[in-house]
């Protein structure tokens, strides 16, 4: 009877077995097929020309238009910043399309890597004009549109569309008046033209009259134009901040209006009015075909239910790292961020070289990640080779595909944005570099304190795909003494200082996740004894006053939180990728998730059904040894007699 039951109780747990197995798989098909969400910070409904690497060559050079082209980083969130505007302005000059397009391409996107290269950008969001019929040629790389910061350089571009010397027939005239008299002026008009009306600005660099030239350049026999003052005085024109209008074919010059307020609106308005007048039909724009983003490349802000799971497992994890963003991060910055540059210099080269000695030395890959970072790095400082980001690239290509596959996920789970665009690289990034400087700590392969630092620091100054990011985090450094730090875990504490920095200036920012609110980190639910108990001052609140740390326990928890133990392959899609030791950590932990990663049910079934297999098996056991001893009697077996009596 014993050995039945045994062989019952054995069948079972293997059909257990096969059921948790038949879960996982499917689980795991499901999530080696999801994508990441689009990243592009526009879309199908914006008027902004979307360029890829697919279209860039063909859209921007030898075209009868001129393109204003956005090079930006969807990471960068000075660019996500900026894109509202950008897209404002694009539908504001919308009507301008067959003479300027307002385009944009994302720098961000792995396949428009070579397109961004070529055209050596080096900080986002960079402006680039690219004239009419541009030849596609060696140092053709556009010209870059100046513009301060929050602004989209129109005066720029308009004085740029103004001299362009081989400017198709059917485009305005977009420069000031320059001729001695009226009667020269008029003799040098074209034929077609019978009106010319004359903007008379206080302000010399004032650009209302080229834009309601470009606003009306499809009405026949028209010209806006502006003057200057000391040419409005040879004209005979006593009236400044005006609208006046000059006829061809009587050769004089007469007021229209004065305007106090010399803006587009009001002088456009005052040019229809006056033409209306006399008859003239009013041409706003043309019938130019739509331009519209390539197929699928439209964002969505909407959250599918596997993302929803995701943020939801996250939000109850608090204090928990992920392989997968760690492993995302370092694919990124490799990949991406460190062969943008066509020729770099010696600066760049040794912060690429620290920075990837750094990932050699602590980064979480496993054999195959170690291998291509250790090939890469004797190539990199090989004294034979004098690299750019091309030949970088390359090689890169070539050890990934030597030591293939290098990843064990290509998904952000703890960085996962609650909407497009948000989080992702750069909240990745931050756990890498906390992670790399908690290593560290943990390792005597260095004794330098600044290692990690100054290897951060040189990819945040020359690597990080976001210009005013890199600015603030370089005057920040400056500013909290940066090269001061004397040890290891005082590199740690300065990352987290610096952290909480950036989490304070931007908080509130319109860029902020929704769902992960910019905090001081650690929360006090995540570490409440990282918190000296200080009372507020009467009548405020937690986000009024500065937290008061316990420094000794930040860096305990930091130094827990960054560990390799505390490592979750939650979200990890190939288990045989991660280091050994990893695989050892993980296969001993009973709270970590399965492959899956999609899921905390399955997991804490899992250890429910272990702990109670546990407990039946035990039991099994214990009536098997309490038979045997007995079997020596030959008496009938009760039950009292193994169970005890009452």
């Amino acid at each position: 009877m014993i050995n039945g039951l045994y062989i019952r109780v054995k069948m079972s747990t293997v059909r257990l077995m096969i059921i948790f197995v038949s879960i996982g798989v499917v689980q795991n098909s499901v999530i080696r097929q999801e994508g990441e969400q689009a990243q592009s910070l526009y879309d199908s409904n914006d008027k902004v020309f979307v360029l890829t690497h697919d279209n860039f060559y063909q859209s921007v050079f030898e075209q009868p238009y001129a393109s204003n082209v956005e090079f930006y980083n969807s990471f960068c969130g000075f660019c996500r910043n900026f894109a509202p505007m950008y897209k404002a302005w694009a539908e504001d000059v919308y009507g301008w399309r067959d003479v300027v397009r307002i385009s944009a391409i994302d720098c961000a996107d792995d396949a428009n890597n070579d397109v961004c290269r070529d055209m050596e950008i080096m900080r986002y969001p960079t402006l680039k004009f690219f004239p009419p019929f541009y030849r596609n040629e060696t140092n053709n790389l556009g010209i870059e549109v100046q513009h301060a910061p929050m602004t989209v350089g129109e005066p720029h571009l308009i004085e740029l569309l103004a001299n362009i010397t081989n400017a198709p027939s059917s485009w305005p005239n977009l420069k000031p008046i320059d001729s001695p008299s009226p009667a020269t002026f008029f003799d040098s008009l074209p034929t077609d033209v019978e009106y010319v009306f004359i903007v008379w600005h206080p302000k010399n660099d004032s650009i209302v009259a080229q834009k309601v030239a470009l606003d009306l350049k499809h009405t026949n026999g028209v010209q806006i134009r502006q003057i200057a003052p000391s040419d409005a005085f040879k004209f005979g024109l006593n009236v400044p901040s005006a609208v006046y209008v000059g006829s061809k074919s009587s050769n004089d010059i007469q007021l229209v209006k004065h305007l106090p307020e010399l803006d587009r609106a009001t002088v456009r308005s005052t040019v229809e009015e006056y033409l209306k007048s006399k008859g003239v039909h009013i041409k706003v724009g043309q019938n130019i075909p739509s331009l519209s983003p390539r197929a699928g490349s439209a964002p969505t802000s909407e959250v599918n239910e596997k993302d929803l799971a995701i943020i939801e497992y996250v939000k109850a994890h608090e204090g928990t790292v992920y392989q997968s963003d760690l492993e995302s991060a370092i694919r990124f910055s490799i990949f991406h961020e460190l062969v943008k540059y066509n020729n770099m210099n010696d600066e760049q080269i040794t912060a690429l070289k620290r920075f990837l000695s750094v990932l050699q030395k602590y980064s979480p890959l496993g054999d195959n990640g170690q291998r291509f970072l250790t090939e890469l790095n004797v190539y990199v400082n090989s004294e034979t080779v004098r690299f750019n980001g091309k030949m970088l690239s390359d090689k890169m290509k070539e050890l990934e595909k030597k030591h293939h596959p290098l990843f064990s996920s290509s998904k952000w789970i703890g960085c996962r944005p609650s909407v497009a665009g948000r989080r992702g690289f750069s909240c990745g990034l931050w756990q890498l570099f906390h992670y790399l400087t908690v290593q560290a700590t943990n390792s005597d392969r260095s004794h330098d304190a600044l290692e990690v630092l100054q290897a951060i620091h040189g990819f945040v100054k020359h690597y990080f795909g976001c210009t005013h990011c890199s600015k603030h985090f370089q005057e920040m450094a400056e500013r909290n003494g940066i090269w001061r730090v004397s040890s290891k875990e005082e590199a740690v504490l300065w990352l987290w200082t610096a952290h909480n920095e950036v989490n304070h200036r931007l908080a509130g920012d319109h860029t902020e996740d929704p769902a992960f609110p910019k905090i001081q980190y650690p929360s006090r639910v995540g570490c409440a004894q990282c918190y000296q108990q200080v009372i507020p001052i009467q009548g405020a609140t937690p986000s009024t006053y500065t937290p008061h740390w316990e420094s000794s326990e930040v860096l305990y928890y930091l130094r827990r939180v960054y560990s390799l133990v505390n490592l979750s392959r939650y979200g990890v899609d190939d288990d045989s990728v991660l280091p050994e030791m990893l695989t050892s950590v993980y296969s001993s932990k009973l709270h970590s998730s399965t492959s899956s990663g999609y899921s905390s049910v399955f997991s804490e079934m899992d250890v429910r059904m272990g702990i109670l297999l546990y407990a039946f098996c035990m039991l099994i056991i214990v009536i098997a040894v309490k038979l045997f001893l007995q079997r020596g009697y030959r008496k009938k077996v009760y039950t009292h007699d193994f169970l005890g009596k009452i």
